[in-house]
């Protein structure tokens, strides 16, 4: 028989946190442990709302966890204090779809996660607007017998465990939206990185996010250094395509195009299906108005297939590299084929886009003028 607890790190959550724990509840949550790293207590609220009622669960534990920069810690902690034979674990800024709340629910009520190592789910982020933007996928919960025997979270930040089969995957997904009133500390997750590297550890997961906090706090130089020290550990291929891009930022961002440029090509010929690099390429041509050198680039991400496995930028097999390769190729003489994309790709999705209403008034004319001209 599957119960479920739920293990959660929290620090000062109030905002969030009670619609992520009714959401857990409806999966079929029947305990929950809350840990909160603030270094007293969370002053926001988050405790009296962690105990505004039971629930009507048949545990819930709110318990304190002097933080020491270490988020497996925490998280290990947390998993520790629960007592159901699967172990869900959110952030309390984490949104769980009605969808999902039911497949889960379901796969509680069915004992079909009995036997399992862990259930693994898409995890999605939002951009600016709300729409997803990259995606991929995560263990969402965690078999006790696993937890107790073979797997513990490790990293002391972007923190991760480690599970080995069997285990059931499933596509519907665990939304991360933080509020945008929330400001974590910018430079909290650098600094971590920064004392673990003084410490000697040049282990590959290190070396990656180390690399990726310097690249998001602007110090591109010693971020292309580390992506450089990574690449050498010879990660895996989606690993090393993902590393790829973000180097090639990093190098954009020093402008530096040759080298760019370099390190996309790699990308493309270690996984030519993918289309976040073939995009890259072009916006380079792009962003210079060399319109035609630019259409071979968005026309092979325009074919590309979502992959299954990785980092995903979502914009990217959607509309966006036909957007791209719509305005190239009118820029270039080819209006028939930019509208074609325009109004056969680009319209459906986005019928009331002012802009893309505009661009297609215009092919219009320009098709007209060359018929009757």
């Amino acid at each position: 028989m599957t119960t479920l607890s739920l293990a959660m790190i929290v620090r000062n959550n109030a905002d969030t946190l009670q619609d992520i724990i009714q959401e857990a509840i409806a999966c079929g949550v029947t305990e929950i442990v809350i840990v909160d790293t603030a270094p007293d207590k969370s002053d926001d609220g988050t405790y009296d709302i962690a105990w505004r009622d039971t629930y009507g669960l048949d545990s819930i534990k709110f318990l304190h966890f002097p933080w020491i920069d270490d988020f497996a810690a925490a998280r290990n902690f947390a998993f520790e204090n629960t007592h159901g034979s699967h172990i869900l674990w959110l952030d309390s800024d984490d949104r769980i779809p009605e969808r999902s709340q039911e497949t889960i629910a379901e796969l509680v009520r069915s004992g079909d996660l009995d036997g399992q190592n862990a259930l693994f789910m898409q995890y999605a982020m939002f951009d600016s607007k709300g729409n997803v933007s990259s995606t991929f996928i995560r263990e969402r919960i965690i078999s006790r017998e696993a937890f107790d025997t073979t797997s513990k979270w490790v990293g002391r930040v972007h923190e991760c465990i480690a599970i080995y089969d069997p285990a059931v995957r499933i596509n519907e997904v665990i939304e991360h939206k933080p509020l945008p009133s929330k400001t974590p500390d910018p430079g909290r997750n650098l600094r971590i990185l920064d004392s673990m590297y003084e410490d000697g550890d040049r282990s590959p997961r290190t070396l990656f996010y180390y690399a990726r906090e310097l690249y998001w706090n602007g110090n591109f130089a010693k971020a292309i250094l580390m992506y450089e020290k990574w690449i050498t550990t010879s990660p895996i291929d989606w690993e090393l395509y993902s590393g790829r891009l973000e180097l090639a930022a990093c190098y954009s961002k020093m402008e530096d195009e040759e080298r760019q440029k370099k390190v996309l090509l790699d990308a493309i010929m270690s996984i030519p299906s993918r289309a976040e690099a073939w995009v890259d390429l072009g916006k380079i041509f792009y962003d210079k108005k060399e319109w035609a050198e630019s259409v071979p680039f968005f026309r092979a991400a325009c074919g590309a297939k979502r992959p299954e496995t990785g980092f995903v930028n979502e914009h990217t097999y959607g509309t966006l590299p036909y957007d791209y390769l719509a305005t190239s190729l009118s820029w270039s003489g080819s209006i028939e084929e930019a509208y074609q994309i325009t109004k056969d790709v680009l319209l459906p999705v986005n019928p009331v886009d002012e802009r893309i209403l505009g661009n297609i008034s215009f092919y219009e004319r320009q098709l007209n003028s060359e018929s009757y001209g």
